[in-house]
């Protein structure tokens, strides 16, 4: 794959500026990464190649593909890269590890530290991590940096197109955290399929460190929410060992809050009311729903069944028809949701919520009696096969789950 070209211009709007750059890959296909900015943001963009050396590594590494790149890259960067390109290979087998043509390797000059941003969808990890590192610092929590900028990536339309009720709530909670929100579109996560199809167990990281050092002209930490925890460390796109790699000389790509595990960032977040209203833990689409969360997902269930056990009831979710009953019923796929689950049945029966503890222990019975099946599907669904036959996949796995007495959706 090679960096063809990248040009900045307005995107219909004298405020946002939309960067585009065109990548042509080995078979003479030519894709367009496009991404939009507030241009009172434009100091912080970088004009250097390390974004797109990001980019090119996810993209080379599933499309089996070197890299040729002409724009100046730190050589930190490189080796990094590279080494996350060698720890998808040995987790997936099936990717490939990139050779690198750079033209131009250039070590930065020395500058003063710059701003430091964490990565912000309204998640629990990333509303703990935004809100531990916030002065004063937490010293409770260990948290160290003290972050000013919240920076969300969009994939969804454009910037313009983001839902005004989301900016309007997702900028208050910043100013009140002392921290200035950045919001910036882009289509990085959309433009190849395999990087779609892949983000959760390989790209997810790349995707954001991509985005980070574009802004490294004037950012120098970027902290990452962790997903898991440091005892229940599944391979997965974002990670302690590979986020840290995608750092520069200048930018520092940090994986937060690993030692914490999904309830105890939960129980934090409950004790925060200024974030209760703004938890967006939900797939579906505000722009078109007008809702954050539609509170009968997996995703759903599972916070909203935390947030209960942790004694608040946040106006982000319906709380009408709730009952921790249908969450017990969703399929637990993978060892760290079984010890999620376990972790919540410890703090119900230590606040005496047995309804809690009973139907948590029979939907955790259910799954693991499902290992086999788990064992099974699991490596198919990111197989070459699979992934060309997406919803055919998903539908035949849904009945077959459903027959045997698991819901793996709504």
């Amino acid at each position: 794959m090679r960096l063809m070209s990248v040009d900045r211009r307005n995107a219909g709007s004298d405020q946002i500026l939309r960067v585009t750059a065109q990548l042509r890959s080995q078979s003479g296909a030519v894709s367009e990464v496009w991404f939009e900015i507030d241009r009172q943001f434009e100091h912080l963009l970088t004009h250097s190649g390390d974004p797109w050396l990001v980019l090119m590594i996810a993209y080379g590494a599933l499309y089996k593909e070197d890299i040729e790149i002409d724009l100046p890259v730190d050589p930190v960067l490189m080796r990094g890269a590279t080494a996350v390109a060698a720890c998808w290979r040995q987790w997936y087998g099936r990717t490939y590890v990139p050779t690198i043509h750079a033209t131009n390797i250039v070590q930065p000059a020395d500058r003063p530290p710059g701003r430091s941003a964490s990565f912000f969808s309204g998640g629990i990890d990333s509303l703990f991590t935004a809100l531990r590192h916030t002065s004063p610092v937490d010293r409770a929590t260990g948290a160290f940096f003290d972050t000013d900028i919240l920076l969300r990536v969009c994939h969804s339309g454009s910037l313009a197109e983001q839902p005004a009720s989301q900016i309007r709530d997702f900028t208050a909670f910043a100013e009140k955290t002392g921290k200035l929100y950045l919001p910036i579109a882009s289509n990085v996560m959309t433009f190849s399929e395999r990087i779609h199809d892949r983000f959760g167990s390989v790209t997810h990281g790349a995707v954001l460190s991509f985005v980070a050092h574009l802004l490294s002209g004037g950012l120098s930490t970027a902290l990452i929410a962790s997903s898991d925890t440091y005892g229940a460390l599944p391979n997965w796109g974002s990670h302690p060992l590979t986020d840290p790699l995608f750092s520069s000389t200048s930018l520092r790509t940090v994986h937060d809050g690993a030692q914490f595990t999904r309830f105890d960032k939960t129980e934090y977040v409950a004790r925060h009311p200024i974030a209760h209203d703004i938890i967006n833990v939900c797939d579906v689409d505000e722009a078109l729903t007008g809702k954050r969360n539609c509170s009968q997902c997996r995703k759903c269930l599972r916070t909203m069944t935390a947030f209960d056990i942790a004694g608040v009831r946040p106006a982000a979710f319906d709380w009408s028809d709730f009952d921790p009953e249908r969450y017990a019923r969703v399929h637990f796929s993978r060892d760290v949701e079984w010890a999620y689950g376990e972790e919540m049945i410890a703090m119900a029966e230590r606040i005496g919520r047995a309804d809690i503890v009973q139907t948590l222990r029979q939907g955790i019975r259910r799954s693991r009696r499902l290992w086999w099946l788990d064992a099974i599907t699991d490596p198919l669904r990111d197989s070459e096969f699979v992934l060309r036959r997406k919803p055919q996949f998903r539908s035949a796995r849904d009945l077959l789950y459903s027959a045997l007495g698991a819901k793996v959706g709504k």
